[in-house]
């Protein structure tokens, strides 16, 4: 029942505006969400009793809107 639900609100969101439907993929929370992914991550490893220090890698990639 919940995916039919899903599918429906997908279709009469297309509709509505008028637009193609765009797979976000699986990571689309952790990368717009990215702070607070990274602070979760570290509190987690924290409490299962690791010392926790990060280093940025280098060039971090950007997102752009997925609006059409």
């Amino acid at each position: 029942m919940a995916l039919a639900h899903s599918i429906l609100v997908t279709a009469y969101h297309m509709l509505k505006h008028k637009r193609h439907y765009l797979e976000l993929g699986g990571d689309f929370f952790d990368v717009i969400n990215r702070d607070q992914v990274r602070n979760r991550l570290v509190q987690r490893l924290t409490k299962l009793g690791f010392e926790v220090k990060l280093k940025p890698k280098g060039a971090v990639e950007k997102v752009t809107s997925a609006t059409n």
